[in-house]
């Protein structure tokens, strides 16, 4: 049995997943977008305080716009229809650096947090917990980066 998505044309927008081709997929993630940028746009200028209501909604709309049409994209295209997409995706290399840079840091991660934990609460120390989670946040973010790049020169 052929797949029939294998000879079909490929192109840098694609196709949607649903069934329809390009034009439907742009269609259909611009009105989502809007509406995604329209309420954002609405919920900013119900709730702002400063400048006139309308200003408010027009620049959150016009600046959440790009994000909020390509998140529907991502959502609804069928890869196999992107050029250079690849067919299984989670079979890279880079996949693998990934989920080893990643298992890493969880296991770091469970071993700060119960060491952090146990020293809060036998110091009784108290700490600002928004300062507390951007230490925690970036270190999470640095030990990822740093093992992801030591797993890619271990195989290179």
């Amino acid at each position: 049995m052929s797949d029939p998505t294998a000879s079909a044309p490929q192109s840098t927008i694609g196709r949607a997943r649903f069934g329809g081709g390009t034009a439907a997929l742009v269609l259909v993630s611009l009105l989502i977008g809007l509406a995604i940028s329209s309420g954002l746009g609405g919920l900013y200028a119900w709730i702002g305080e400063t400048g006139e209501a309308w200003m408010r909604f027009a620049i959150v709309a016009v600046v959440t716009l790009p994000v909020s049409v390509m998140l529907p994209w991502a959502l609804l295209v069928d890869r196999s229809s992107l050029k250079g997409s690849i067919e299984r995706p989670e079979d890279s290399i880079e996949s693998r650096w990934y989920a080893k840079a990643a298992e890493g840091t969880m296991h770091d991660v469970l071993i700060t947090v119960g060491i952090g934990a146990a020293l809060f609460s036998f110091t009784q120390l108290q700490v600002n917990t928004g300062i507390l989670l951007i230490v925690l946040g970036t270190m999470v973010m640095a030990d990822f980066g740093v093992r992801y790049q030591l797993a890619k020169r271990a195989d290179a």
